[in-house]
């Protein structure tokens, strides 16, 4: 069902060094889910398949090699579509470097590692109590490789943590940002990362923490592998129902 929504909407576009063919290509998808064509699962998998076409292309892979080389992030694309946004980028996670524990929201992200590996958590969130802390269950532990993708929307595995091991790692990132109608918390909620700590579990396997800040976050977190924080034997991943 196509929602209703404003044709020909107002555009701005803040950055662009993206080729007019991958913009367009990219747009479309964009404007598919902006209009209700694609639900956001639809959206996910068109995006997880520009992505794949892309990182087989040498041009694509020379834009990872520059952001390895200059060890900062090389953005493509940034634009407003109405009240919704969307971006395009490569980033560097150096050796050991972790992002630490975090949630969105309203973004649907799809991430493709380029170069290196990543050891990655998911979590879904399951509800906010009434005391504001948020009940999280895991739902995957991966170790990536180049050409694998992990992707993120209100519903599905929102909350992520990873690091880089064995080396650095190049990830393509595209973010869309506030285009889902249903959301977790109020319309108001935060753009932006929320940190939590997804350490504690209780005797279900679920996790109950509070939010905060990037500084609590990075001493908590930065410079530490997933692996110093093993997950007990009691808990059994719970497959994602997204």
């Amino acid at each position: 069902m196509v929602m209703d929504r404003v044709e020909g909407p107002r555009i701005r576009t803040k950055i662009f060094q993206i080729e007019d063919m991958l913009d367009e290509t990219l747009f479309g998808h964009i404007e598919k889910l902006r209009l209700g064509v694609y639900s956001v699962k639809e959206f996910q998998v068109a995006l997880a398949k520009f992505c794949r076409t892309q990182a087989d292309r040498p041009e694509f892979a020379a834009l990872g090699d520059q952001t390895s080389i200059e060890n900062q992030s090389h953005w493509l694309l940034k634009r407003h579509v109405d009240d919704c946004r969307y971006s395009a980028l490569f980033y560097h996670v150096g050796e050991n470097e972790a992002h630490p524990p975090h949630h969105h929201h309203n973004v649907i992200s799809t991430q493709i590692l380029i170069r290196g590996k990543l050891h990655l958590r998911e979590y879904d969130r399951m509800e906010r109590r009434v005391d504001g802390k948020l009940v999280l269950k895991l739902v995957s532990e991966q170790m990536l490789s180049p050409g694998d993708i992990f992707q993120a929307s209100e519903w599905s595995r929102n909350v992520h943590w990873f690091c880089a091991v064995d080396g650095p790692a190049v990830i393509f990132n595209i973010n869309a940002r506030g285009f889902e109608e249903q959301t977790f918390d109020s319309a108001e909620g935060a753009f932006g990362r929320c940190y939590i700590d997804p350490t504690h579990f209780d005797e279900d396997g679920l996790i109950r923490t509070e939010e905060f800040d990037a500084d609590q976050a990075h001493e908590l977190f930065q410079g530490r592998t997933l692996n110093e924080f093993p997950i007990p034997d009691t808990v059994t991943l719970q497959a994602s129902n997204s």
